[in-house]
Protein backbone atom coordinates (compact mmCIF):
# COMPACT_ATOMS: atom_id res chain seq x y z
CA UNK A 1 0.00 0.00 0.00
CA UNK A 2 2.84 2.39 0.83
CA UNK A 3 4.60 1.67 -2.45
CA UNK A 4 1.38 2.26 -4.36
CA UNK A 5 0.83 5.61 -2.63
CA UNK A 6 4.45 6.60 -3.22
CA UNK A 7 4.08 5.78 -6.92
CA UNK A 8 0.90 7.85 -7.15
CA UNK A 9 2.47 10.80 -5.32
CA UNK A 10 5.63 10.64 -7.45
CA UNK A 11 3.64 10.69 -10.67
CA UNK A 12 1.39 13.44 -9.34
CA UNK A 13 4.42 15.59 -8.42
CA UNK A 14 5.91 15.08 -11.87
CA UNK A 15 2.59 15.91 -13.55
CA UNK A 16 2.19 18.98 -11.35
CA UNK A 17 5.71 20.16 -12.23
CA UNK A 18 5.03 19.81 -15.95
CA UNK A 19 1.72 21.67 -15.63
CA UNK A 20 3.32 24.48 -13.64
CA UNK A 21 6.27 24.72 -16.00
CA UNK A 22 3.90 25.19 -18.96
CA UNK A 23 1.73 27.78 -17.09
CA UNK A 24 -1.33 25.59 -17.47
CA UNK A 25 -2.58 26.19 -13.88
CA UNK A 26 -2.89 29.92 -14.51
CA UNK A 27 -4.85 29.29 -17.70
CA UNK A 28 -7.14 26.80 -15.95
CA UNK A 29 -7.66 29.15 -13.00
CA UNK A 30 -8.62 31.97 -15.36
CA UNK A 31 -11.00 29.65 -17.21
CA UNK A 32 -12.55 28.44 -13.92
CA UNK A 33 -13.10 32.00 -12.74
CA UNK A 34 -14.65 32.93 -16.10
CA UNK A 35 -17.04 29.94 -15.87
CA UNK A 36 -18.02 30.79 -12.29
CA UNK A 37 -16.72 27.49 -10.91
CA UNK A 38 -15.41 27.54 -7.37
CA UNK A 39 -12.89 25.20 -5.79
CA UNK A 40 -15.60 23.10 -4.16
CA UNK A 41 -17.37 22.29 -7.45
CA UNK A 42 -14.06 21.49 -9.12
CA UNK A 43 -12.93 19.18 -6.30
CA UNK A 44 -16.27 17.38 -6.29
CA UNK A 45 -15.90 16.70 -10.02
CA UNK A 46 -12.29 15.53 -9.57
CA UNK A 47 -13.24 13.36 -6.59
CA UNK A 48 -15.34 11.16 -8.82
CA UNK A 49 -12.27 9.99 -10.74
CA UNK A 50 -9.17 10.34 -8.56
CA UNK A 51 -7.78 9.43 -5.17
CA UNK A 52 -7.68 12.30 -2.60
CA UNK A 53 -3.87 12.34 -2.23
CA UNK A 54 -3.28 12.75 -5.94
CA UNK A 55 -6.05 15.37 -6.19
CA UNK A 56 -4.30 17.51 -3.60
CA UNK A 57 -0.86 17.12 -5.15
CA UNK A 58 -2.00 17.71 -8.73
CA UNK A 59 -4.63 20.40 -8.27
CA UNK A 60 -2.98 22.50 -5.52
CA UNK A 61 -1.14 24.72 -8.04
CA UNK A 62 -4.29 24.98 -10.16
CA UNK A 63 -6.64 25.88 -7.33
CA UNK A 64 -4.24 28.14 -5.44
CA UNK A 65 -5.27 31.33 -7.31
CA UNK A 66 -8.95 30.55 -6.67
CA UNK A 67 -8.45 29.55 -3.03
CA UNK A 68 -9.04 32.99 -1.38
CA UNK A 69 -11.60 30.98 0.70
CA UNK A 70 -8.86 29.91 3.14
CA UNK A 71 -8.97 33.29 4.86
CA UNK A 72 -12.61 32.72 5.80
CA UNK A 73 -11.88 29.18 7.04
CA UNK A 74 -9.29 30.20 9.68
CA UNK A 75 -11.79 30.80 12.54
CA UNK A 76 -13.37 27.38 12.00
CA UNK A 77 -10.00 25.68 11.67
CA UNK A 78 -8.73 27.29 14.86
CA UNK A 79 -11.93 26.29 16.69
CA UNK A 80 -11.52 22.67 15.55
CA UNK A 81 -7.87 22.64 16.59
CA UNK A 82 -8.84 24.09 19.97
CA UNK A 83 -11.43 21.36 20.52
CA UNK A 84 -8.89 18.76 19.40
CA UNK A 85 -6.42 20.00 22.01
CA UNK A 86 -9.12 19.90 24.71
CA UNK A 87 -10.03 16.30 23.82
CA UNK A 88 -6.38 15.23 23.65
CA UNK A 89 -5.30 16.78 26.94
CA UNK A 90 -8.58 16.17 28.80
CA UNK A 91 -9.63 12.65 27.74
CA UNK A 92 -12.28 12.43 30.43
CA UNK A 93 -14.34 14.92 28.46
CA UNK A 94 -14.65 12.61 25.47
CA UNK A 95 -15.40 9.43 27.42
CA UNK A 96 -17.81 10.74 30.07
CA UNK A 97 -20.90 10.00 27.93
CA UNK A 98 -20.04 6.31 27.29
CA UNK A 99 -19.30 5.96 31.02
CA UNK A 100 -22.63 7.60 31.81
CA UNK A 101 -24.41 5.12 29.53
CA UNK A 102 -22.57 2.21 31.14
CA UNK A 103 -20.80 1.20 27.93
CA UNK A 104 -17.28 1.34 29.32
Amino acid sequence: MSAMLLYIITNAVMFSFILTNENIPQSLADWMLAQGLGPIAFLLAAGNFMEPTSIVVIFAPILFPVAELTVMVWPWLLAMLGFLMVVIYWPGLSIWFPHWLGMM
